[in-house]
């Protein structure tokens, strides 16, 4: 019987620590607002117990596991927490879906639709911040039209 190299044990024990570290940083700052330990396990229908020791990093992971917590984050990218490049990508696409929503509650819009067809299914970061762009400089010429015409007619001002 052979022992475990000491390099893979650190490295294994590197990215357990990473991967706890993204669990928590995901949970704690869910787009939706923090998420307790048990709503994850909940959602990712794994135990408390289990989620517990996996942000301490004392879990020997199972893909399925990893799948299921990622799925419970409403992350449907398995590498999310695995890659730490994935997960900031993915991180980054969430905070410019949050300011779309935001952007959409702030003008008073129930929603938003995207009726492009060229419009890719998985947008990139760069494609989520152009819309919200276009959506904020469109609510401010919305305004700016509600504002003037109130003027024009003796109507209260926002």
């Amino acid at each position: 019987m052979t022992l475990p190299d000491p390099d893979v044990e650190t490295h294994l024990q590197s990215v357990k620590l990473g991967i706890a570290e993204r669990v928590k940083a995901a949970r704690e700052n869910h787009p939706n607002g923090p998420m307790t330990r048990t709503a994850l396990a909940d959602a990712a229908g794994v135990s408390l117990r289990n989620l517990v020791d996996i942000e301490a990093g004392n879990s020997n992971l199972g893909i399925d596991t990893l799948v299921k917590i990622t799925i419970g984050l409403g992350v449907q990218r398995p590498a999310y927490l695995i890659d730490p490049q994935v997960f900031a990508e993915v991180n980054q696409q969430l905070a410019s879906l949050k300011k779309i929503s935001d952007a959409t509650r702030e003008l008073g819009a129930t929603s938003i639709m995207f009726r492009n067809p060229g419009f890719p299914a998985d947008p990139s970061h760069e494609d989520l911040a152009t819309i919200l762009e276009k959506i904020v400089a469109l609510g401010s010429e919305a305004r700016r039209q509600v504002n003037t015409n109130n003027a024009d007619d003796g109507s209260p001002q926002p």
